[in-house]
């Protein structure tokens, strides 16, 4: 198993089960125990993935959601929920795949004819305040994503 950051929740309890399968197991691997090597490993892995989240803020043009609500006739506020989670989702996990890649934008064109952009992405500062939830603002909507 080739371990990655979407495979990395796997890859730890796959090495906690390890530590477990080889508990009561007298083999040992020179002076380290398998148990303990797969221990000391999932430990490893699972503070690598503590401390490997990003914050970022994210604009999105409301224009560009009501346009996606349109697009897929979502007319309640549960449909609308879901599709802005969708979105949402989507842009964390573009972010975390495209991590050490340059931050692109989407674009759309508006009722008027001209391009905009879908949404932005900027690198959280630590000066400013983390938006724990979607903010309206200025025909925007902002978003605070950790990935």
């Amino acid at each position: 198993m080739v371990i990655t950051n979407d495979n990395l929740h796997q890859a730890i309890a796959a090495l906690r089960q390890c530590a477990k399968e080889n508990e009561n197991r007298q083999t040992d691997t020179g002076a380290v125990r398998v148990t303990d090597l797969c221990q000391d490993v999932a430990y490893y892995l699972e503070r690598l993935a503590r401390t490997h989240k990003k914050k970022y803020i994210v604009s999105i043009s409301e224009e560009y959601i009501t346009r996606l609500y349109m697009q897929s006739c979502a007319e309640t506020m549960q449909q609308k929920q879901e599709m802005m989670k969708k979105v949402i989702g989507d842009i964390s996990d573009w972010l975390r795949d495209n991590e050490n890649r340059p931050i692109t934008s989407y674009s759309f064109v508006g009722k008027d004819g001209r391009e905009y952009k879908s949404w932005t992405i900027e690198n959280f500062t630590d000066g400013t305040d983390f938006p724990t939830e979607v903010i309206p603002m200025k025909g925007r909507l902002i978003v605070g994503l950790e990935v």
